[in-house]
């Protein structure tokens, strides 16, 4: 599991590969590619956009001195392997805003694009209406819908294009004395633009005072053209493996212990004093809104 507060730095890149190789960890065979070792990515996020708690899934070669004892058993030896060790020196080579938080056995078919069954994600805006009513307006999205209109290259009938939402929350967040929301949305998996979307669509809504029908309107075979909220906001919370932690053949359940858990809410508040700060220096929300109805007129 990695964490990336996103300065413009890639997520996987040949940089990423270079640490590995120097932990042993994949063969210079191997490390021309990344199909070689299976690279795989639980979700994938817009360009500009945070990843607090991403899964990655590789094929790792792993060095000896990372195993505590060796009996030419690979069943007995890959329980041997000082896991902790292995994450520290690799934490120690990548930057700062990248972090391995865990890493455990899965099974020879696992794919985490497959298997990953809900992902979650945060947006943090400023604040733009009370909680209450905008909440309600959140509410109109939960359950299945067809959200054509939410992303790029989407035709009404494409089943892709229906989606279901099972959660979604706004609470109060204060930061520097000034008034945030932040979003929660929880659903199976989402489209190029779509939570975006639906956040500037939500603010479309309290600006321009139109009706919740509006929201119904979109999900409709009517082409709309909808607001894109500003990418600094969001960001990829927590990936689930509810599934797969069921089945009972697996090595390891993916779950996160209270240690991991620790860190990973130390890093969020990190990653939202620095979105907080963004939006102060910068004025992101009002620019965005303010380019927005100039390309209107």
């Amino acid at each position: 599991m990695d964490y990336n507060i996103n300065k413009c730095i890639p997520q996987w890149n040949p940089h990423s590969m270079m640490h590995l190789l120097k932990q042993n960890l994949v063969s210079e065979l191997n490390a021309d590619s990344i199909k070689k070792i299976g690279v795989s990515r639980g979700a994938r996020t817009d360009r500009g956009v945070h990843a607090l708690c991403n899964v990655v899934s590789l094929k790792l070669q792993i060095d000896q001195k990372y195993c505590s004892s060796m009996t030419n058993n690979k069943l007995v030896d890959k329980w041997n392997i000082d896991w902790d060790l292995l994450i520290q020196e690799l934490n120690s080579q990548l930057p700062s805003d990248i972090k391995v938080n865990a890493i455990k056995h899965v099974t020879q078919s696992f794919n985490v694009k497959h298997q990953a069954d809900q992902r979650m994600y945060n947006y943090i805006s400023p604040s733009f209406s009370t909680v209450d009513y905008v909440q309600n307006i959140c509410n109109q999205y939960l359950g299945t819908h067809n959200f054509h209109n939410y992303t790029s290259k989407k035709e009404y009938n494409d089943p892709s294009s229906k989606r279901f939402i099972q959660d979604f929350r706004v609470q109060n967040l204060n930061f520097h004395n000034e008034n945030y929301l932040k979003f929660t949305i929880l659903g199976n998996s989402f489209m190029y633009h779509q939570i975006r979307k639906i956040i500037g669509t939500i603010y479309q809504i309290v600006q321009e005072k139109k009706d919740l029908s509006f929201i119904q309107d979109t999900f409709s075979q009517q082409q709309h053209s909808l607001y894109i909220a500003p990418q600094q906001g969001l960001y990829l919370r927590e990936i689930k493996f509810t599934g797969y932690n069921m089945k009972k053949d697996i090595p390891q359940k993916l779950e996160t212990d209270f240690k991991q858990q620790k860190l990973i809410d130390a890093f969020e508040d990190q990653l939202i004093q620095y979105i907080c700060e963004q939006y102060e220096s910068y004025n992101i929300f009002e620019e965005w809104y303010k380019e927005i109805q100039k390309h209107k007129q």
